[in-house]
């Protein structure tokens, strides 16, 4: 996903901040394989869009808040209690920092 806006010194209020990303699933135990898990992992990432859940690929399409960190791994746990890391990947990604994981920019000046 590519957003072009004008450069402005001040960020307006209807500045594109959520984007649309595939977002892709990986790691989730085949018992847990369903409709309402995939939904309720996608929703601790963002806003799921409705109707955009493909169950097979486990592949959903979510609005990405761009002032936070994009999270690329998330831990769930079982009704068992078994704890299982879940793989987020992002469809046409292709550019954020890798320090601060920020979308805004490719790479950030951080400050030690």
């Amino acid at each position: 996903m590519f957003v072009l806006v004008r450069w402005e010194p001040i960020v307006h209020d209807d500045y594109p901040w959520m984007i649309p990303f595939w977002t892709r699933l990986i790691g989730v135990p085949l018992h847990l394989w369903t409709e309402n898990n995939m939904r309720e992992i996608g929703s601790r990432l963002d806003h799921v869009n409705v109707d955009t859940l493909e169950l097979a690929e486990g592949r959903m399409l979510i609005d990405i808040d761009t002032r936070r960190p994009l999270k690329f791994s998330r831990n769930a746990e079982s009704p068992e209690g078994d704890e299982v890391t879940i793989e987020i990947k992002y469809d046409m990604l292709f550019k954020h920092c890798s320090v601060c994981l920020l979308t805004r920019r490719s790479i950030a000046l951080h400050w030690v």
